[in-house]
């Protein structure tokens, strides 16, 4: 697993870090509302490059998620048309 000690990120910081829900365990809300809680960091102040990389890296994470989630919804609803058909 990768931990981000000396990737801009201090001891607390990396804490926080890996307390953060796998994308994969997340509601498609929740992911939502992180990856609203990266965009408005991303445009509020400049970050050092490691910050940054963090951030979209995790961006990458949730939007792999959200669709990942979204893919399964299309499929269901696909299923239940076939079956009432």
């Amino acid at each position: 697993m990768f931990y981000p000690i000396g990737r801009g990120l201090d001891v607390a910081g990396c804490a926080q870090y890996i307390r953060r829900k796998l994308p994969s365990t997340m509601t498609y809300t929740e992911a939502v509302a992180e990856l609203e809680q990266l965009l408005a960091q991303l445009r509020e102040v400049p970050s050092d490059i490691d910050q940054l990389h963090h951030r979209v890296a995790r961006a990458e994470q949730l939007l792999a998620a959200c669709r990942d989630k979204l893919r399964g919804a299309e499929e269901g609803l696909a299923e239940l048309r076939q079956r009432s058909e």
